[in-house]
C-alpha cells in the first residue's frame, strides 16, 4: 500500500492547484498500470507468442520506466496520446494473433475507460474522440476479419484459455482500481467544492459585517450632520431613490431626503438636528411626503420606508 501511496504521489511535491495534482496522480496510476499491462502481454508473448512482439514490449516497458523518472515526459499529453496509439495497436494485434477465443480485445476497456480521468474533457477532447475512434476502426476491422488479419498459427484452447483469463484478471483488478479513484476525485471534487462554498461565504459575512460597521458609523455621522448624506445613502440603498421618484416624481430635493432619513429609522428631532430645521418645518415635509406617496395617516412613516 504504501508503494502505491508512493506511485500516486511520484513528482507532485512541487505542485500547488489541486486539480493538476489529481489529474497527474491519475497520469502516475496510468502509468503504473500500463508497466502492468505491456510486463502479463510481454509474459503471454513470451509463453505463447511471436519473439519479435516480445522483444517490442521490452523495448515500452523500458520506456514507461524511463517516463517514472521522467515527469516531463510522463506529464506530455502528446506523449500519453501516442503511447495510447501504440496500446490499441498491440491490442489490435494481439486480439488478430492469438485469435478471438483468447479475449485480448477485452483490453480496449481499461483502456478506454481510463480517458476520462487521463485526458480533460474539454483541454484534450480532440485526444479522446481520435483514440476512440481508432479503438473502434480496430475493432470493426478485427471482427469484420473474424480475427484471422495476423493469425498465422491455431493456439489450443487450453492456451486461449489461459490468455482469456489473464485478460479477465487483469481487467477486473484495473476496473476496480479505477472505480476508486473515481471515487476518490469524487470526494476530492466535493471537498474542493465545499472548501469553495466556505470561503465564499465567509468573505460574504465578513462583506456584511464591514457594511453593517460602516452603515453604523454613517447613521451616527448624519445625525450630527447632513452633509453629502444623500450620495453616501445611495452606496448602500443604490435603488431607494429611483423607486421613490418613479412613484412620487413630484417630490423634491429636500423630501427624498427626509425620506431617506425615515429609511435610516431617524427621529423627528434627529432629522430637525441633522438637517440643521425645526421639528415643526420637519413635520410639514412629513405631511407633504405622505400625501406625495398616498401613505394613510395611521401607518407610521419609519415603519413603511423601513419595508420600502
Amino acid at each position: 500500500m504504501n508503494f502505491f501511496h508512493k506511485i500516486v504521489n511520484l513528482d507532485l511535491s512541487e505542485l500547488k492547484d489541486l486539480s493538476d495534482k489529481e489529474n497527474f496522480k491519475l497520469i502516475n496510476v496510468f502509468s503504473f498500470l500500463v508497466l502492468i499491462e505491456e510486463t502479463v502481454l510481454m509474459i503471454i508473448d513470451f509463453i505463447y507468442g511471436p519473439s519479435y512482439s516480445f522483444y517490442v514490449k521490452v523495448i515500452i516497458c523500458f520506456i514507461i520506466i524511463g517516463g517514472l523518472y521522467l515527469p516531463n515526459l510522463r506529464f506530455n499529453k502528446r506523449i500519453i496520446f501516442l503511447l495510447y496509439l501504440i496500446f490499441a495497436l498491440e491490442i489490435f494485434f494481439g486480439s488478430s494473433y492469438w485469435g478471438e477465443e483468447s479475449m485480448v480485445y477485452l483490453y480496449n476497456i481499461p483502456l478506454v475507460v481510463s480517458l476520462p480521468f487521463i485526458f480533460q474533457q474539454k483541454k484534450d477532447f480532440k485526444y479522446v474522440i481520435i483514440i476512440t475512434t481508432i479503438i473502434l476502426v480496430l475493432l470493426f476491422v478485427n471482427f469484420f476479419t473474424q480475427f484471422k488479419l495476423f493469425n498465422f498459427f491455431n493456439l489450443n484452447r487450453n492456451s486461449q484459455k489461459d490468455i482469456r483469463n489473464i485478460a479477465f484478471s487483469y481487467i477486473f483488478t484495473v476496473l476496480i482500481i479505477f472505480a476508486y479513484l473515481f471515487y476518490i476525485k469524487f470526494r476530492n471534487i466535493q471537498s474542493l467544492l465545499k472548501e469553495n462554498l466556505e470561503k465564499s461565504l465567509l468573505l460574504e459575512k465578513s462583506k456584511t459585517i464591514i457594511n453593517l460597521e460602516e452603515l453604523q458609523a454613517f447613521i451616527v455621522q448624519a445625525k450630527e450632520s447632513n452633509d453629502g448624506f444623500v450620495v453616501k445613502f445611495s452606496s448602500y440603498f443604490p435603488d431607494f431613490i429611483v423607486k421613490l421618484t418613479n412613484i412620487a416624481p413630484t417630490l423634491i430635493a429636500t423630501e427624498i431626503e427626509v425620506c431617506a432619513m425615515l429609511k435610516l429609522n431617524f427621529t423627528t428631532k434627529e432629522i430637525a438636528a441633522s438637517t440643521n430645521s425645526t421639528v415643526l418645518a420637519i413635520n410639514r415635509k412629513k405631511n407633504r411626503v405622505r400625501n406625495k406617496l398616498n401613505i394613510p395617516s395611521e401607518i407610521n412613516l419609519n415603519a413603511w420606508f423601513i419595508d420600502f
